[in-house]
């Protein structure tokens, strides 16, 4: 089962051609697209590894605070489709993203344990989408589990128990920069709206209603809903472990 997981999946994929089947995965959705665009260029996937992919540089910068409101960059959309060349440059940075999102959530759930108050499990997330101008954008997402603390309950629903955060951050075009962060432990939940533009914070401020309705027509107990003008304070995470040791 190997041979059909992971890094082998990937790189199978992208030999297979378009005729593969696809695969409920956004990394191998990705590769399947690629490899219909070098079909049609008659390029084999040599030509893709030599592709330089678009810099990341926030992810050099701060590879583990995350997410993070990305750069502003200005608009080179110019009406005109994206030809074959910049598409697939394009999705060789996606595909570079998601590779360095996926050994930061290892490395941070290598240190789970390590010491207190540290999530047991950490999984980084973009979801890329494309705006009416068809601009590539990304939404960060973070989510993170925690062991609830031991108190003396032997109940085993209470041992079973985590809390559950979620970060996310979005810029939109109308709405501006957005931060959410939602706390669950069942059966509460807590949420926190970050807006930067003070249109957004009134339109927020007026749906919250609609909001704890919704979450307590799920059968949750909301504890908490409100909504912030500006962005909170960037997550702070120290890495304690290297991604290849250099010492070995």
């Amino acid at each position: 089962w190997l041979s059909e997981s992971g890094l082998f999946s990937e790189a199978r994929l992208l030999q297979a051609g378009p005729s593969a089947a696809s695969q409920p995965d956004l990394k191998l959705v990705l590769l399947k697209v690629v490899s219909a665009l070098l079909a049609s260029q008659n390029q084999g996937p040599e030509q893709f590894n030599r592709l330089t992919p678009l810099s990341s540089q926030d992810l050099l910068q701060a590879p583990l605070q995350f997410p993070r409101a990305p750069a502003p960059t200005a608009s080179q959309n110019t009406g005109e489709p994206a030809t074959v060349g910049q598409t697939l440059r394009l999705l060789a940075g996606m595909l570079n993203r998601i590779t360095v999102n996926q050994l930061h959530s290892q490395t941070l759930n290598a240190r789970a344990g390590a010491e207190p108050g540290v999530p047991v499990n950490t999984l980084l997330i973009e979801l890329p989408w494309l705006t009416p101008q068809q601009e590539p954008r990304t939404a960060q997402l973070r989510l993170e589990q925690y062991s609830q603390e031991k108190d003396g309950s032997n109940r085993p629903e209470r041992a079973s128990a985590s809390e559950w955060r979620l970060s996310l951050s979005m810029d939109l075009d109308k709405a501006g920069p957005l931060h959410f962060d939602v706390t669950f432990r069942p059966p509460s939940v807590s949420a926190l709206v970050w807006a930067e533009n003070q249109s957004t914070l009134r339109t927020v401020h007026r749906e919250l209603p609609l909001l704890r309705q919704s979450l307590n027509d799920l059968g949750l107990e909301v504890t908490d809903l409100d909504c912030r003008r500006g962005s909170p304070q960037q997550m702070q995470t120290r890495l304690e472990h290297r991604l290849v040791d250099t010492k070995a």
